[in-house]
């Protein structure tokens, strides 16, 4: 089921890994049910559902020193942040540092809602890792560095949108814009040698067409994903009986090879042999997943090697569709 997939490829909020926003930032607000203290949060994706407000109040809206708890939802999830901070007219303007419901913590200088100057982020979601430096938009922007949590420098220098400047945009893949129809998909991916369309139909609210054909010399499945009739995610697969697992992990480290030349290194890593997952990402725009995982009910047992490319605004608005939405964890 595509459910099952794409919520093992992402959490939202690792994906759009941004404290509130860019250029695409809208306003939400809340009512403090207690105070009656407005809030607002801004954001490109999340909304903000509830918040409580531990400081004072002017003009129906928070103001000065105090901690917000604020409820934030992106697709079908639902997260916390726990912020203490200053506030003027219902957002956060000055120092602030919080923690998110997955355990990621910051401290940021904020702007009318809006993240600016230097910051610190240590991300539980990706084992401790940490980064350090300039903030424009919400985002790492300006100088800064990506470190391990034994302190090991990932990258330092210039970030553009949360993503090191080194790291070429994916805008496109496989050669196809992000949003190409469902016929534009069809006649760039038949344009491909040897590749052929083997189905087509629905699978949860998404739209799929599902290719066999070359990718890196070798024949592999290439699935497309469509909502509302345009291309957000990409699955390409490689299947291996599991007597020859050793191979698959030995083109995962081949795919870990080229990516990393091509983006640098990953955002997260974590697992060991094949419960090894790789992930890159530019926040609030695109993410890639590599990963190794063995086929439910397939008999004999083969595993599947794994490359997902995911455009994060189409991916929320099939969440939007799917199942309605779950909390992950609360303060």
């Amino acid at each position: 089921m595509l459910t099952k997939r794409l919520m093992m490829f992402l959490t939202v909020a690792t994906v759009l890994c941004a404290l509130a926003g860019t250029a695409l930032a809208a306003e939400s607000w809340a009512t403090d049910p207690k105070t009656g203290a407005k809030v607002g949060f801004v954001h490109p994706f999340y909304v903000l559902t509830a918040a409580s407000w531990s400081g004072p109040v002017a003009d129906g809206k928070a103001e000065g020193s105090g901690t917000l708890v604020a409820t934030v939802r992106a697709g079908k999830t639902v997260y916390t942040i726990q912020v203490q901070g200053e506030m003027h007219a219902g957002l956060l303007n000055g120092k602030a540092s919080g923690k998110w419901s997955d355990g990621d913590t910051f401290e940021v200088n904020f702007m009318n809602g809006v993240g600016e100057g230097r910051g610190f982020m240590k991300y539980a979601s990706r084992g401790g890792r940490v980064y350090e430096g300039d903030y424009s938009n919400s985002l790492p922007n300006g100088h800064g560095v990506y470190k391990e949590a034994n302190g090991k420098v990932i990258y330092e220098g210039e970030w553009k949108d949360g993503a090191p400047v080194t790291r070429p945009l994916l805008d496109k893949v496989l050669g196809i814009p992000w949003g190409a129809t469902e016929d534009e998909v069809k006649k760039a991916m038949l344009a491909r040698p040897k590749t052929s369309l083997q189905w087509s139909g629905k699978e949860d609210n998404a739209t799929v067409q599902r290719f066999w054909g070359p990718f890196n010399n070798e024949d592999h499945w290439i699935t497309a994903y469509f909502i509302d009739g345009r291309l957000f995610l990409v699955e390409i697969t490689r299947l291996v009986p599991e007597a020859k697992l050793d191979e698959a992990m030995a083109k995962f480290e081949a795919v870990r090879k080229g990516l990393t030349e091509r983006y640098g290194p990953p955002d997260e890593e974590k697992g060991k042999y094949m419960d090894t997952v790789l992930c890159w990402y530019w926040p609030t725009k695109y993410a890639i997943r590599v990963l190794v995982d063995r086929l439910a009910n397939a008999n004999p047992p083969v595993f599947g090697l794994r490359l997902i490319y995911m455009e994060a605004g189409g991916y929320l608005k099939y969440e939007e569709k799917s199942a309605p939405a779950s909390v992950k964890s609360e303060y």
